[in-house]
C-alpha cells in the first residue's frame, strides 16, 4: 500500500514547536518518520505495510514504501487542521508485473501527532487508478510513525 506507501527517508529531526500568536507552542509533522499501516485484504487477512516518509518545513512529504505491489516513491502535500492534527495526500505510479506504468494510488491519512511530537496515528483512504482513471481499488486502514531522531 503506498501510505504507506510511506517513505521518506530520512533526515533526522527532533519535535518541532512552532510558536502561533498565542505565544503556545503547537506540534509540527515537520521532520523524518518509520509508517506502518494496516488493514484487511479481500479475504479478511491483516495486511502490513512500512515506508520511511519525511515531511518538509513547506507542507511537502516524500514518502518511499515498502510494499510487494510496485509503486513509485510517493509525493505529496499535508495540511495542519489544528489541535496536533493533520490531512495528509501523497500520489504514486503504480506499475504492472512487467514494470510498465498501469496508474495511480493515492493516500489520503488524517492524523494526530501525539503532545510529545514523536509518534502519530490515523486512519488512512487508499485509492488505485488504472491508466484510464477509472477506480481499481478503494480501501482504507490504520496508519502509525515514530519519528526519527539523532540518539
Amino acid at each position: 500500500m503506498a501510505l504507506v506507501g510511506s517513505a521518506v527517508a530520512l533526515a533526522a529531526v527532533g519535535v518541532h514547536s512552532q510558536a502561533g500568536a498565542s505565544g503556545r507552542s503547537s506540534i509540527q509533522l515537520e521532520g523524518a518518520w518509520r509508517v506502518s499501516a494496516n488493514w484487511l485484504d479481500m479475504g479478511g487477512m491483516e495486511v502490513v505495510a512500512h515506508a520511511l516518509a519525511n515531511f518538509d518545513g513547506h507542507c511537502g512529504v516524500i514518502e518511499t514504501p515498502q510494499t510487494p505491489d510496485g509503486v513509485s516513491t510517493g509525493h505529496g502535500s499535508y495540511v495542519h487542521l489544528g489541535n496536533r492534527y493533520y490531512d495528509i495526500r501523497v500520489v504514486y505510479f503504480t506499475y504492472d508485473a512487467m514494470g510498465a506504468p498501469d496508474g495511480t494510488t493515492e493516500v489520503r491519512s488524517q492524523v494526530r501527532v501525539n503532545s510529545a511530537g514523536n509518534w502519530f496515528n490515523g486512519r488512512f483512504r487508499k485509492f488505485t487508478l488504472n491508466m484510464d482513471g477509472k477506480l481499481v481499488t478503494d480501501f482504507d486502514g490504520l496508519v502509525e510513525a515514530e519519528r526519527i531522531t539523532v540518539e
